[in-house]
């Protein structure tokens, strides 16, 4: 009985079991579709004997993450978007864990500039075809060319100078200004003034010296008010010439060209009417005349070139404080090389025993007599370590007083140490000068004494003299900028002693600010060197990669506007750069010409010091496994030159682009045309004679039919070989072969008829009785011709007037001006005339105007002056 009811219960659980599954997968099914699952799609733990535990902890899982439900399908629908824009990798990183949410803005940023990137280089196709070698390749053969280009115009000047000198073959006139010049030379006493010379050789002297050195008061005492006009006027250091001085040597120019720099010195006057001394009011109609020619020029806004680099130094500390505080920071300053090395930028030398004597006996009085032996102990020392010529020094003193101290106790010390007196001869011999008079000179190493400090009470004044004046930190800016490789700075005083509440003075404030800077300059200047940071992505990646390398790498080196992009720290020696690295970035791009970036800014970063390697951005773009290769290989190479003593290092450049200096010999690539009557020997020629055979016996025929052919051809031969000729000895060429014995107005009209169809289209031209040959334009004819081989000469009135005009050139041309008279006795010489009748001296006057129709000279008052056009550039 009991095996049915089990029978009965078990079916019941059989059914109750099959509703359960169907409702079971009634339910999954249902989940499947809310989940979006495939028909065939497993649920979490399906196929499993645990899966019913396994699907119900998901499902509660689900349950417990339904609020962040609606930021997953939110992900999913942006997933699906990025791969839809591409960018599948994009979205496959994010979703593995590769790449952070944080940072999926900026790598979706690389991607699209990536792409973009390569969708502009493949539309440019300088970009496309770009090769970093083929491009450094065109980089050197412009600097050569562009250094050659420099080279062949300085040679073609001088070359065109010197086409200007007097030709020395031609005869001297003793009243031409060669000759006046002659005679002077000539003289043992009793020469001519030089204002008076001057005057009577204009020309010559202008041939001979094209460039005059003067300052204002020697033009107004040497040059005539009258004298002959400069092509251009150059004032140099502008700032310390008056307007009053510089209006006479403007007047003397046809341009001026201004050069001055207006924080640097204004004019020294000893004697100026104070206008407050005397109680007078100015009146208000008076011109107001400014400090300088510079000023005025500024005022009156004159075209200005700013000249924006500085190389003089070679250390950019040494122009860092005058850049910041007078120039704005414009200045382009090229970094040294070498950064804290000795005998470079600034050196600190404080003399704490030092002391400042208001009050004292004779020459001590207004000096610091143990600030100016330390000085002076310190120079010695330094000379004496230095070969002659290796090194100069130069002394810089705030004041007079000071300056004869230390003159006085230098001399001791050269009694001392004759082997030093060699540094005291020469272009650059040691000097010592003040505040005043130091403008304009430079020295590689300048010892500058501040000699101003506390009194033997301890008080300090501050009185500085000069600098106390209006425009006195001007006079501190060019006291501090004279040096090229160090200033070295001897001061009792300290920047703290001086309390600028006690003065407004700017000068005082800059000197304050100058000790500062000098006495905490060296490591501050490092430190900001390491704080720097590469400017954009591809210095950051450089910059990643040498520091892997394990090199020390600073950022932006230098001070001003130009910087280096990258500089690598010596290993061997912290204070100098082993490299320096400069990408086509902002610095680059700055360079207002090809000649600049290219050229110019690496010979002036050679001449301190460095060794440059260049990455162009596209080159590493493309491929940044070989440009990182040329990166190691270039550190490498650097670290070998690195052994190099600095002293073996070339001078700094300036902007000019050979230290040799151009000589004066021949020009084979480019020569200038040669004005006309230059050389003898092409100029002056021997006069051709046509001989002719005997063609007739009969006169008679000559004026037939028969022998007109001959007559032409004769014609012909005789003009090709003698002209330009004149008719008249055309006729008496021809008539000893047609057996003709005197000229006669009928066989000169036979000549013209005979010669009439070889004129014009036949090739002959006639012109004023005279005929040129085929293919010679009488406007270009030059030189002129004398006697024939056998001695004879032509008459004065068979002379073409412009063969006269050639030979008129070529006399002038040596002698430059000469009186009327003596130039056609010159030039009747030239054809054989030794003494010029009425009659000959018209027809060489007819030369002479001819010369004056062309502009090459100028008739006045019985003076002949040449007129050369000069070269063609």
């Amino acid at each position: 009985n009991r095996l049915p009811d089990e029978r009965a219960r078990v079916g019941q659980s059989q059914v109750a079991l099959a509703h359960a599954l169907e409702g079971l997968e009634a339910r999954e099914t249902a989940l499947r579709m809310t989940l979006q699952l495939a028909p065939d799609g497993s649920l979490p733990g399906w196929g499993t004997a645990e899966h019913r535990v396994i699907l119900h902890g998901a499902v509660i899982a689900w349950q417990q993450a339904q609020r962040g439900f609606k930021a997953w399908c939110l992900y999913n629908q942006a997933a699906n978007w990025v791969a839809a824009q591409g960018l599948q990798p994009l979205g496959d990183a994010h979703r593995q864990g590769r790449l952070a949410a944080a940072d999926v803005p900026a790598a979706f940023e690389r991607n699209l500039l990536t792409r973009w990137t390569a969708a502009v280089r493949d539309t440019e196709p300088a970009l496309l075809a770009f090769d970093s070698g083929h491009h450094d390749r065109q980089i050197a053969k412009f600097v050569d060319l562009d250094a050659d280009y420099i080279q062949l115009a300085r040679q073609w000047g001088i070359s065109a100078l010197e086409q200007r000198l007097p030709t020395p073959e031609a005869p001297v006139a003793e009243s031409s200004e060669r000759g006046t010049l002659v005679r002077q030379g000539q003289r043992k006493v009793g020469h001519m003034p030089v204002r008076k010379l001057l005057q009577a050789i204009p020309d010559l002297a202008l041939r001979l010296k094209p460039c005059f050195m003067m300052s204002p008061l020697s033009i107004a005492q040497y040059l005539p008010a009258d004298w002959r006009q400069f092509d251009v006027v150059i004032f140099d250091e502008a700032s310390q010439i008056g307007t009053h001085d510089a209006i006479g040597a403007i007047a003397r120019g046809r341009q001026v060209i201004i050069v001055g720099d207006s924080q640097q010195l204004p004019p020294t006057i000893f004697f100026q009417r104070q206008d407050a001394d005397d109680g007078t009011l100015p009146d208000e109609n008076d011109l107001v005349e400014l400090e300088s020619i510079l000023d005025e020029a500024t005022a009156k806004q004159i075209a200005e070139q700013t000249l924006g680099w500085h190389y003089r130094s070679r250390h950019d500390s040494l122009i860092e404080f005058s850049n910041r505080h007078y120039y704005m920071g414009k200045l382009h300053v090229f970094p040294a090389a070498q950064r804290v090395v000795a005998g470079l930028g600034l050196a600190w030398h404080p003399v704490p025993a030092g002391g400042y004597q208001r009050s004292g006996q004779g020459s001590m009085k207004a000096t610091n007599p143990q600030e100016a032996e330390a000085l002076v102990a310190h120079l010695v020392q330094r000379l004496r370590a230095n070969p002659v010529g290796s090194r100069t020094f130069g002394v810089v003193t705030f004041s007079m007083a000071q300056q004869h101290l230390v003159m006085d106790l230098l001399d001791e010390q050269r009694v001392r140490f004759p082997e030093i007196e060699g540094h005291f001869a020469g272009s650059e011999a040691v000097f010592v000068k003040n505040l005043e008079n130091v403008q304009g000179d430079e020295r590689d190493e300048i010892y500058f004494s501040i000699c101003y400090g506390k009194d033997a009470h301890g008080h300090l004044l501050l009185n500085f003299g000069p600098l106390n004046r209006r425009g006195g930190e001007r006079r501190l800016n060019v006291a501090i900028t004279r040096a090229r490789c160090q200033l070295r700075v001897f001061s009792a005083l300290t920047w703290d002693q001086i309390d600028l509440s006690r003065s407004s003075a700017i000068g005082v404030a800059h000197l304050r600010s100058f000790l500062q800077f000098v006495s905490q300059q060296g490591q501050t200047a490092l430190d900001a060197a390491r704080e720097r940071r590469p400017g954009n992505d591809l210095e950051r990646d450089i910059r990643a990669e040498l520091l892997a390398m394990g090199y020390d790498v600073h950022a932006n080196v230098g001070s001003g506007q130009y910087r280096i992009d990258l500089a690598v720290v010596d290993p061997a020696t912290p204070g100098t750069y082993l490299l320096g690295i400069e990408t086509d970035g902002t610095a680059y791009g700055h360079a207002a010409n090809a000649r600049d970036r290219e050229r110019l800014r690496h010979q002036v970063l050679h001449g301190l010091g460095w060794h440059v390697h260049h990455i162009w951005a596209m080159a590493w773009w493309q491929d940044p496994g070989y440009e990182k290769q040329r990166l190691r290989d270039a550190v490498v190479t650097a670290q070998a030159a690195s052994q190099e003593s600095f002293d073996s290092l070339p001078p700094p450049m300036a902007l000019s682009d050979e230290t040799e200096p151009a000589c004066a010999g021949p020009v084979a690539v480019v020569q200038p045309d040669a004005p006309a009557g230059r050389d003898a020997g092409a100029f002056h020629r021997t006069y051709d004679v046509q001989v002719l055979p005997q063609w007739a016996q009969d006169p008679e025929a000559f004026y037939g039919t028969a022998l007109l052919g001959t007559l032409q051809g004769a014609i012909s031969q005789v003009v090709a070989t003698e002209g330009p000729i004149h008719v008249d000895l055309l006729c008496r060429r021809l008539m000893p072969a047609f057996g003709l014995g005197r000229l006669t107005d009928r066989i000169r009209r036979r000549v013209l008829e005979a010669g009439r169809p070889l004129i014009g289209h036949g090739g002959l031209q006639l012109a004023d009785d005279i005929l040129w040959p085929v293919g010679v334009i009488p406007a270009q004819w030059a030189g002129f011709r004398g006697a024939a081989a056998d001695g004879t000469w032509r008459d004065a009135e068979h002379l073409p007037p412009a063969e006269v005009a050639q030979a008129a050139c070529w006399i002038l041309s040596g002698n430059l001006a000469m009186s009327q008279e003596d130039l056609l006795r010159e030039v009747g010489r030239c054809f054989g005339i030794q003494r010029a009748g009425k009659q000959a001296s018209a027809f060489l006057g007819l030369g002479l105007r001819h010369l004056e129709r062309q502009g090459r000279c100028q008739i006045d008052g019985g003076r002949v002056r040449w007129l050369d056009p000069g070269p063609t550039p």
